[in-house]
């Protein structure tokens, strides 16, 4: 009787923890399932909510892309912190000559002066660009033939989050026909008292 008492315990024991452990299994298994359920939920909910901002930076990246592919007078081109070529628009093609591909990697420099780069332009307003922000400038620029035009030049440093120097934006145009009518008008200014005189 003794034994049997002992191996009704043993039993009673051992039911006891098999019931214990099923309910641990279940109460792991429910937990799980709910933070399964928790997770896809959130996933759907930010799946809607982050969807509409892709498309939206989406868009306005392709806005901002045919915006600087459309513009035609004006070169729009961006620069690296040492002044090299990273983008390049169809404008930039034809007021200067060169195709992305021959330009982009390329130093600012090309688009100057041998007498400018000698006499360090090209760092010297990358320099004040970066110290004061931007730049506006007027003077020689170079196209890839070799020839001349006078260029009006705008530099405009950009900055990371940190701080930290990033390159420029650089936007040139040929602003020779603006001359041409400048010297026009003075040549009239100048020629009217004589005019005057005749008349």
């Amino acid at each position: 009787p003794r034994q049997s008492e002992q191996r009704a315990r043993l039993e009673r024991s051992f039911e006891r923890e098999v019931t214990e452990d099923h309910r641990a299994l279940a109460l792991i298994i429910t937990s799980s399932m709910l933070g399964l359920l928790g997770m896809a939920s959130l996933a759907w909910v930010l799946i809607r909510k982050l969807h509409p901002l892709h498309r939206e930076v989406e868009d306005f990246e392709q806005r901002f892309r045919l915006l600087v592919e459309g513009v035609k007078d004006y070169a729009l081109y961006l620069l690296d912190a040492q002044g090299r070529v990273v983008s390049w628009n169809p404008g930039a093609e034809r007021i200067k000559g060169w195709k992305a591909e021959e330009v982009v990697g390329r130093s600012n420099a090309i688009f100057y002066t041998p007498e400018a780069v000698a006499a360090g332009e090209p760092e010297r307003e990358l320099a004040r660009a970066a110290r004061d922000g931007r730049l506006r400038t007027e003077g020689w620029g170079v196209r890839k033939d070799g020839s001349r035009f006078w260029a009006e030049v705008i530099y405009t440093a950009l900055w990371d989050e940190r701080g930290a120097l990033k390159g420029f934006s650089k936007v040139t145009r040929d602003v020779r026909e603006r001359r041409g009518n400048e010297r026009t008008q003075r040549l009239f200014a100048e020629a009217r008292p004589i005019f005057n005189q005749v008349l």
